[in-house]
């Protein structure tokens, strides 16, 4: 449950910062980009990986991580 709470919460943010978000398959949760609003072109591009509190990256992950250097973990802590 707060796994799914916090992919919302990270995907809201990324979201308000005028991004575009796409669910992903295996090794992360999503892929972000971001156009330029005049000419179109891509200015940033990232694969996020969202983590609750402490959890910790599966194999596969840090697999990723090692191989894509647009790869970043967002983390979310929750105090309840």
């Amino acid at each position: 449950m707060k796994g799914r709470l916090a992919e919302e919460i990270v995907k809201m943010r990324y979201l308000t910062r005028w991004y575009e978000v796409k669910r992903t398959g295996k090794g992360h949760d999503y892929y972000v980009r971001k156009k330029d609003p005049w000419t179109g072109r891509i200015i940033d591009e990232k694969f996020i990986e969202v983590k609750a509190n402490k959890s910790r990256l599966s194999k596969l992950q840090q697999k990723m991580k090692k191989r894509k250097r647009n790869y970043k973990v967002e983390r979310v802590d929750f105090f309840f």
